[in-house]
């Protein structure tokens, strides 16, 4: 029997993403790989001869393939932010789920991510907002639904602040090959910013028209 051995030379070994890759290919092989650490017994890296991949390996195998987005980090104003008390910084993701289908292991597998954490930084060196909630634009009367911050500094010159926003994802999928639904929590994140707004200060003047108009 024709037998090859590689060596991983990294001492903490393989990554998530190149061990999915891994799985994936030892998988699609016709012979038998094993892994092992230096001193310990081999394991089947496919999974057995005969026997199927697990879910979390075809999760994870999933993520190392599809392009994963982010939750669609969305703001209000868009132009411009202000100090006032009441014109704050309303902020969203606009899209909290996203499915994926690619296929694996000789299936068609999909694999659908959803967002559990979100934390966005302001970038005015205050502590980021950390929620679980995706947040709504603004429209009238949902107030308690709105995510919101309140610049208390002016930007001056060309300064200008910029809202990151990152979300952690759980993913589920349904293993093809023995019906099992897995949801792996906080497996990902990902990270998108907002385009670059300054921060200014609303003035509202309020007027008398008939005042005015007697020339007071």
């Amino acid at each position: 029997m024709a037998e090859r051995e590689a060596t991983i030379a990294s001492r903490v070994g393989l990554h998530a993403r190149p061990a999915a890759i891994f799985a994936e290919a030892a998988g699609d092989l016709p012979v038998e790989v094993t892994i092992a650490a230096e001193g310990e017994p081999a394991d089947d890296g496919s999974g057995g001869e005969g026997e199927p991949p697990s879910t979390e390996t075809i999760v994870r195998t999933a993520l190392a393939r599809v392009p994963v987005s982010g939750a669609g980090l969305s703001w209000q104003p868009r132009k411009k932010s202000y100090t006032n008390a009441g014109v704050p910084t309303i902020v969203y993701a606009a899209t909290p789920t996203q499915t994926h289908t690619t296929a694996l292991f000789g299936h068609e597998v999909s694999i659908t991510l959803t967002a559990s954490q979100y934390s966005y930084d302001f970038g005015d060196g205050t502590p980021p907002l950390v929620t679980s909630r995706a947040g709504e634009p603004w429209r009238r009367g949902n107030k308690e639904a709105r995510l919101t911050h309140h610049y208390e500094q002016v930007t001056r010159g060309g300064e200008r602040r910029t809202i990151t926003l990152t979300t952690t994802w759980d993913a589920t999928t349904t293993n093809p090959f023995t019906g099992q639904t897995l949801t792996l929590p906080s497996i990902i994140t990902t990270t998108e910013r907002s385009d670059p707004f300054p921060v200014s200060h609303l003035r509202i003047d309020l007027t008398d028209t008939a005042d005015e108009q007697d020339g007071h």
